[in-house]
């Protein structure tokens, strides 16, 4: 069995499939949050795990719409089901993440600018 993936389907092919089968990476579907995505990515084992099941379930999901494999339509409603959960997951992920992180640059710049209001000796 051929192990395509979108970016051999535009070698094979010359042009990329059209962007209707195109799936949609983390940093397309979070794109105001890039820097919390790789900050994530290198900070948090959970979601790394999370990360690469998304992009394994979405390379999946991309050949069997690209007809590269064939399947049943219950198994790929499934997969959608798996990735719209894990979409969810991740979500919860960088929402509580950048919460965290925007209270914790919050009380640095105040310790900063309690510093800067002591008075010299």
């Amino acid at each position: 069995m051929s192990a395509h993936t979108p970016h051999e389907l535009h070698e094979f092919f010359g042009r990329l499939p059209s962007k209707h089968l195109s799936a949609p990476t983390l940093a397309e579907e979070f794109p105001h949050d890039a820097g919390t995505l790789t900050r994530l990515k290198l900070t948090d084992n959970h979601f790394c795990s999370l990360s690469e099941r998304y992009h394994a379930l979405n390379r999946s999901i991309h050949r069997i719409e690209a007809q590269v494999e064939t399947t049943s339509d219950a198994y790929v409603t499934q997969l959608k089901k798996q990735r719209l959960a894990l979409l969810d997951d991740i979500a919860l992920i960088v929402e509580i993440a950048e919460r965290k992180w925007a209270q914790g640059d919050e009380l640095q710049n105040g310790v900063q600018m309690d510093k800067q209001m002591e008075p010299s000796s």
